[in-house]
């Protein structure tokens, strides 16, 4: 693998992790909002299933188990 390919990885990589992290983090404040003003169990649990599908794809790897590649 070259360096630029290494590098172009890796860059993408974290633009990932940042994405996810500001994705959990407008989630946690709308989360937040919502608790305090509606108080709608049902919103709470919807926010609640897309913090945990971002988690597990990216934090946890799932994705990995289905891909051809082994890195």
């Amino acid at each position: 693998m070259s360096e630029h390919s290494t590098t172009k990885r890796r860059s993408g990589i974290y633009r990932e992790g940042v994405l996810v992290a500001i994705g959990l983090t407008i989630l946690t404040a709308v989360e937040f909002y919502i608790a305090l003003n509606l108080s709608s169990f049902a919103i709470m649990m919807i926010l609640a299933l897309l913090k945990a599908i971002l988690v597990v794809n990216y934090f946890m790897h799932i994705r990995s188990l289905w891909s051809e590649d082994e890195h």
